[in-house]
């Protein structure tokens, strides 16, 4: 099983899953775009070098979204940073979102993936703390229906590779548990 890497530019995390979808997808057919890191136009003088070395990559594509505004306001930069979130979940609708450490980007990403695509399954990783943790916290507070072990990995395990090969489990599961359409 083989599907999309799609994320939202960002410094921390644009070098890191460039390097990892290099990895992983150097073995794939070279015109085959597998990754998708999308960017608001916004952000235009400060897009980290990995993000503009993903538009010479043959496995990636960079998607620019409209600044929502020529100002450059936190109102701005909110808007714009919104409009990108709401295309980055629409235009690809997820089989899968993973969320891990942030701060209240992460929480609104996790709020518009449920509006938007709740189809979605969504997974928190809470070990590295932030956002994403308080959010984890609250769904098991509120919520027992994922398996009690991958909730408690995901809650405390620092063994990232392993979470994402257990979430990779978790979701070929629950695909060969759908009824065919």
């Amino acid at each position: 099983m083989c599907g999309d890497l799609v994320f939202g530019g960002h410094p921390t995390i644009s070098p890191l899953a460039l390097q990892r979808a290099g990895i992983h997808f150097s073995r794939e057919v070279a015109d085959d775009r597998r990754v998708l890191i999308y960017q608001s136009e916004f952000f235009e003088k400060v897009i980290p070098l990995a993000a503009k070395q993903i538009a010479d990559s043959p496995f990636a594509t960079l998607v620019r979204t409209a600044a929502q505004s020529d100002e450059t306001s936190q109102e701005a930069e909110q808007k714009s940073l919104l409009f990108m979130r709401k295309h980055m979940i629409l235009d690809t609708k997820p089989l899968a979102a993973v969320f891990i450490g942030g701060m209240e980007g992460i929480e609104e990403e996790y709020r518009l993936c449920a509006e938007l695509s709740p189809e979605t399954k969504r997974y928190l990783i809470g070990a590295p703390g932030g956002a994403a943790r308080l959010l984890l916290r609250d769904y098991l507070a509120v919520s027992a229906s994922d398996s009690a072990t991958l909730s408690e990995l995901l809650a405390s395990s620092r063994l990232y590779p392993y979470l994402m090969s257990q979430i990779a489990e978790d979701l070929i599961s629950s695909l060969s548990h759908q009824p065919l359409q």
